[in-house]
């Protein structure tokens, strides 16, 4: 894949430095999913917090109506992968910049959120996991 770049990048400049630009990005977002901290969940009484990329976003337990297991991702309905889906309770409180796209996540997935994968455990542990902390830490 190396040689091909230098291969291409005489021939037709633009097509290879995009090329290039596009897989060195590639390349850099692995390397730093592989960095400790960029990537978990951490359960707290007060919430549970999704770190992508070292990007938190914390969600209420109180906030959360439901969690459910999903078979298969939203683009490949035959997938063997399971994933966790959520639904926000009706008096959660929604910023200004995400009013609008829980309820088309909801329209086109059926569900307001999703965790990004399954940190490692089967998804009905996780579920199960977070259903125990939900009922523990989120009744209102």
């Amino acid at each position: 894949m190396v040689g091909g770049i230098f291969i291409l990048i005489p021939r037709a400049p633009l097509q290879g430095w995009l090329f290039t630009a596009f897989f060195g990005f590639c390349f850099l977002v692995f390397l730093i999913r592989l960095m400790p901290g960029s990537t978990e969940l951490k359960l707290t009484e007060k919430s549970f917090v999704m770190t992508t990329l070292f990007f938190k976003n914390s969600t209420k337990w109180t906030d959360v109506k439901s969690f459910h297991v999903v078979d298969g991702f939203d683009y490949f309905p035959r997938s063997q992968n399971k994933n966790i889906k959520f639904n926000y309770a009706k008096d959660h409180k929604t910023s200004a910049k995400t009013k609008l796209l829980k309820p088309l996540a909801k329209q086109i997935t059926g569900y307001h959120g999703t965790f990004p994968h399954t940190y490692g455990v089967k998804a009905t542990e996780l579920l199960k996991t977070l259903r125990e902390w939900k009922k523990k830490y989120g009744a209102q």
